[in-house]
């Protein structure tokens, strides 16, 4: 699950009167140019996650055919928006009718004497994350768990479904970066203690993560896909786009029962917003369409001005003006670049220390379900000439792929559990995996060049296919709000195993802990 401003693409209407045959003069052949094929884009290009093409004939080996993280990508809870995220009192479970009342109880309790028989920090020992961060930067204001109410306070009327909404963009890149927090961690502040659990030390891990950025920025491959419906043709897979008639008498608002299935044959969009289209797969006639305006509905559209050919959009003599939904970001990420990313990043052909990590959208529908990349095993079934099989994908095939080869990977990733005050071996990490059905596209020279998703359901459950893959780089940095380097320290004197000591909760529960000065 993701905050639902991150990992968002989109693109601006804009009219144009350029010709359009002036514009395919400057795009035709370059890279970025989207033809009814799916050659790589810069989006989905191996290079984006620092990747190269392969030979088909390395692809079999064994150790390119599985491989896994050396550790396992530890699990926390995505810290759910409509809770407050880490301004949540999970250990209590308390809950507050407003910022100003979850504050001053914070306040009196910090100030409270512990009970004869507990423990210096037990008073305040079941505060929230963002409380006892706040405390621990001295940060009377309470800023991280006002955040948290802020956030909840935007969303608290939203119609749609935000059950989903919180910090698993921060806690996906988090589980396989930062080492697995071994113990609570006791802090002396201004004279009193405070004792950070180990779901708290994941908690705060996951919000640096989500709300500061890194040094040398974020990987990204694919494109995000916002759609709630994903709309198919008659193959199963994913159209390029749908238009659809205006609602009479409702201003830019769509017609749903007025569908309309588009494939593009030429796509300038992000720099004209004009592109070329037919109505089936096999259609001769190239039509026309340009954005002229944001739709109203559905979220995500564009008005449209529609033209029945290429001659008619040069004397501007529209047929329609309609509403268009661009759906073919639902198709990422391209199939041959995921696998590349996978023996690359992942597989046994890299030496345990060299592997890499990465976060991972499972699921191709609105909703964003991060999730942090563990290992995968792959079968290759088979690689046929393509001319000598009834290929029902042939026209969408990568220009010059004369081979393909059927692919089944079972892709392994960590899933949300927790929070807890301790963890282990059972509830520490949590595995889970979904199997993938692909080709990969093979030119004449036996190199990978693109592939495509098996065709299959459509149902969020069994999503054929991720959304997007990123990955961050370089190392966090702080923000106003997250100091993410006292977070580290903290993290630090969590690892300190040798210096644990036994204490009990006030629940009754044995747990580690170290004494750290900060």
């Amino acid at each position: 699950m993701s905050s639902q401003s991150s990992i968002r693409r989109g693109l601006l209407p804009f009219a144009t009167g350029l010709s359009l045959i002036a514009a395919a003069g400057c795009v035709a052949g370059e890279v970025g140019s989207d033809e009814q094929n799916e050659t790589w884009d810069p989006a989905n290009a191996p290079e984006t996650f620092g990747v190269r093409s392969m030979k088909i004939d390395d692809l079999p080996k064994e150790a390119a055919l599985e491989g896994y993280l050396p550790q396992k990508p530890w699990s926390d809870t995505y810290w759910p928006l409509n809770k407050k995220g880490l301004s949540n009192r999970w250990i209590s479970d308390e809950s507050f009718e407003s910022f100003e009342a979850q504050t001053k109880s914070a306040q009196e309790l910090l100030k409270a004497a512990p009970a004869e028989g507990q423990q210096p920090w037990a008073p305040s020992w079941a505060l929230s994350p963002a409380e006892k961060y706040d405390v621990l930067v001295r940060d009377g204001g309470f800023a991280m768990t006002k955040e948290g109410w802020t956030v909840y306070k935007q969303y608290e009327d939203y119609e749609g479904n935000w059950g989903w909404m919180g910090h698993c963009h921060g806690w996906a890149p988090a589980a396989y970066i930062e080492k697995t927090p071994a113990a609570s961690v006791v802090v002396e502040i201004d004279g009193k203690q405070v004792l950070f659990t180990e779901g708290d030390i994941r908690g705060l891990l996951t919000k640096a993560h989500a709300s500061n950025g890194t040094s040398e920025g974020t990987a990204f491959m694919g494109t995000r896909c916002n759609a709630r419906t994903i709309v198919k043709d008659e193959l199963g897979r994913i159209v390029d786009g749908t238009t659809y008639e205006q609602v009479a008498g409702q201003d830019k608002e769509a017609n749903t029962e007025t569908a309309k299935t588009i494939f593009i044959k030429r796509n300038f969009w992000s720099q004209h917003h004009v592109l070329t289209y037919a109505e089936s797969i096999g259609g001769e006639e190239e039509k026309v369409l340009q954005a002229t305006a944001v739709a109203k509905k559905p979220e995500g559209a564009f008005v449209v001005k529609t033209y029945a050919s290429v001659a008619d959009y040069q004397k501007q003599k529209a047929e329609a003006e309609r509403i268009f939904v661009y759906n073919k970001e639902c198709r990422d990420t391209n199939a041959g670049s995921f696998h590349l990313v996978l023996v690359q990043y992942l597989s046994d052909l890299q030496k345990p220390e060299a592997k890499r990590g990465f976060v991972a959208d499972v699921t191709r529908e609105d909703e964003v379900w991060n999730q942090p990349a563990y290992g995968f095993e792959s079968k290759i079934e088979s690689v046929q000439n393509l001319a000598d099989i009834d290929d029902p994908l042939k026209a969408f095939r990568a220009e010059g792929t004369v081979k393909i080869a059927k692919v089944v990977t079972q892709f392994h990733y960590g899933v949300e559990n927790g929070p807890y005050v301790d963890y282990d071996d059972e509830n520490s990490s949590r595995i889970s995996s979904k199997e993938y059905r692909y080709t990969l596209e093979i030119d004449e020279k036996g190199y990978v060049i693109g592939g495509e998703w098996d065709l299959g359901s459509s149902s969020w459950s069994s999503s054929p296919a991720p959304d997007f893959l990123w990955a961050p780089q370089g190392k966090v940095t702080d923000s106003k709000t997250v100091k993410y380097s006292v977070i580290e320290k903290l993290h630090a004197c969590s690892l300190e195993v040798d210096r644990a000591k036994e204490i009990a909760t006030p629940q009754g529960d044995k747990i580690q802990a170290v004494d750290c000065k900060l």
